[in-house]
């Protein structure tokens, strides 16, 4: 492991210290600091919307961004984005959530573990960027379809 962890600080220039703090200053960076540069919650959404099919209709009549990621067929890559969400003309069964938008439905299949922590996560970092303000009454979602 000592080759590795060699290597890693040469990579990031760290010296040969046991010990470093952690700040997210960019200049002016003693030889004992690791810089972190952290994504906001709203960059955190916009990358994960790349995990998103989009129907290739849509891509052709410019509605959505088209990042490249999807065939001709609206497939993406797999391993590309941590985060998949599929969309289909007839409702979907075995999912974990879904949204009905323009005459598509948009989901994550139950199956798929990755997607579910995913959004799980961005669940949680958003709630806590915006708290609900104490004495708000709780939300109800009841299915319509």
């Amino acid at each position: 492991m000592r080759p590795l962890l060699n290597e890693l600080r040469e990579l990031i220039g760290l010296s040969d210290r046991n010990r470093f703090r952690i700040t997210d200053r960019v200049t002016n960076l003693r030889d004992d600091e690791i810089s972190i540069q952290t994504r906001s919650v709203m960059a955190m959404m916009e990358f994960m919307a790349r995990g998103v099919e989009v129907p290739i209709e849509h891509l052709e009549q410019g509605h959505v961004i088209d990042y490249g990621l999807q065939d001709s067929q609206g497939e993406v890559a797999e391993g590309l984005i941590p985060f998949r969400m599929i969309s289909s003309k007839s409702r979907p069964k075995n999912v974990f959530a879904a949204v009905r938008h323009q005459g598509y439905w948009y989901y994550i299949d139950h199956g798929d573990t990755t997607s579910k922590r995913a959004l799980s996560l961005i669940i949680i970092l958003f709630r806590l960027q915006a708290p609900t303000p104490a004495g708000a009454a709780p939300i109800l979602t009841l299915p319509t379809g």
